[in-house]
């Protein structure tokens, strides 16, 4: 477990992920023949990714309310 393979993903994948390098830069650097296949090899959604698309989606959906007002008021 945790060979040179797994060193040159997660190396690979921390670079890709960082955006300091151009994706098809790091494609020729590992030598792969597209820099589409590079993006599908190395471009994994995170979990706190995940978690904060659906907190922003969550935002945007719930009901906009004034702070301290009760639901359901018979009095405007």
């Amino acid at each position: 477990m945790g060979g040179w393979h797994d060193f040159r993903h997660a190396l690979v994948h921390s670079l890709y992920k960082s955006q300091e390098v151009r994706s098809k830069i790091i494609s020729k650097l590992v030598r792969h023949s597209s820099e589409a296949f590079t993006a599908k090899v190395y471009d994994h959604a995170e979990q706190s990714e995940i978690r904060e698309a659906l907190a922003v989606v969550g935002r945007r959906l719930e009901p906009k309310m004034e702070p301290n007002r009760v639901l359901n008021e018979t009095n405007p």
